[in-house]
């Protein structure tokens, strides 16, 4: 399905009626112009073709923009995306995406909040950055591998949690990871089915630059969709930002969130169901944000929207939002 995030919806809307709901300040629809998208950014630049397969056979590269494929589960849980340096409010760098950077710039991201893959941590440590990524790579194990969630806090209740990607059927290396300070934290360890545990396979550190980095050593961008690993992630991302996020979906569904503001920095929340099941009862977490209208794309039901007075994982001027109608798509 063609989709574009923009200040009016296309008039001609091809496949879906119900699947798109608005959430904006009243009468200010018209006035969010070409304001960057905020949230999570893939760290995409123009710089990025030329450094496929730096190593190697550059026609060969498996790359060609395929590392954007990799923040897609990331938006169908909920987290927003960005796609510029200017929406950003965390980044993720994967595979070679570090040889897109100057060093300068490589630092500032990592004065951020950064989420890292192994290959991409591993770069970091060739460029003599390392330091700052908390973490270094101790080995892999190859087969029979699943992820075993730690008691950090950012786990809350999943601690001691699982999560299996299947590597007999789908095979990818599982890396075991080494703190390399005091204050490196590991999320996840790497178990076989025994359980026996390798150790680190995924951690969080704050650097001597003021940075917040995540780093994901086991399946970091596919089969991110059971409730432990949506759970953890969307607890990530708001660490890794400060709590900066302007939204993100708390509830456990497939639905993707986008967010823009107009000239007076009000928000306006576009939703979208990734998912083909009708869905009712989503909650949101919106920082910064005074009253929502709440409008449906080719439905004039009125949805219900309740704040709730900031509590538990609710954003500390925030609110949280619950949209009380059904979310779902029609296909024509």
């Amino acid at each position: 399905m063609a989709f574009q995030v923009s200040s009016r919806f296309i008039p001609d809307w091809p496949s879906a009626e119900d699947g798109i709901v608005r959430l904006v300040p009243p009468q200010r629809e018209a006035t969010f112009g070409r304001s960057p998208c905020e949230g999570v950014w893939s760290a995409f630049t123009k710089n990025h073709f030329a450094a496929l397969q730096a190593d190697g056979d550059w026609y060969g590269s498996a790359g060609w923009g395929g590392d954007l494929r990799y923040f897609n589960e990331m938006a169908e849980i909920g987290i927003p995306a960005a796609y510029c340096r200017e929406g950003a409010r965390a980044a993720a760098l994967s595979g070679d995406g570090c040889l897109d950077f100057s060093k300068g710039e490589l630092l500032k991201l990592l004065s951020g909040g950064l989420i890292l893959d192994i290959a991409a941590l591993g770069r970091l440590h060739q460029l003599g950055l390392g330091e700052h990524t908390g973490f270094v790579v101790r080995g892999a194990k190859e087969k029979d591998t699943i992820e075993q969630f730690t008691h950090d806090p950012i786990n809350g209740r999943f601690a001691g949690w699982h999560r299996d990607c299947r590597p007999s059927f789908y095979p990818e290396s599982a890396a075991r990871i080494e703190p390399m300070f005091p204050q490196a934290r590991p999320l996840s360890e790497i178990a076989d089915f025994t359980p026996k545990s390798f150790g680190p396979t995924s951690g969080v550190f704050e650097n001597r630059l003021g940075g917040r980095v995540a780093v994901f050593g086991y399946y970091p961008w596919r089969s991110l969709e059971s409730l432990a690993k949506t759970s953890q992630l969307k607890a990530v991302c708001r660490w890794l930002s400060r709590d900066t996020l302007p939204v993100y979906v708390s509830s456990y569904v497939k639905m993707a969130v986008w967010c823009r503001r107009d000239h007076d920095r009000r928000p306006a929340f576009l939703l979208l169901n990734a998912s083909a099941d009708p869905l009712s009862n989503i909650s949101l977490h919106v920082r910064d944000a005074g009253r929502l209208e709440v409008r449906m794309r080719s439905s004039t039901r009125r949805l219900v929207v309740r704040e709730r007075k900031p509590s538990g994982i609710s954003y500390s001027d925030g609110f949280c939002a619950r949209i009380a109608a059904a979310v779902s798509f029609r296909f024509k």
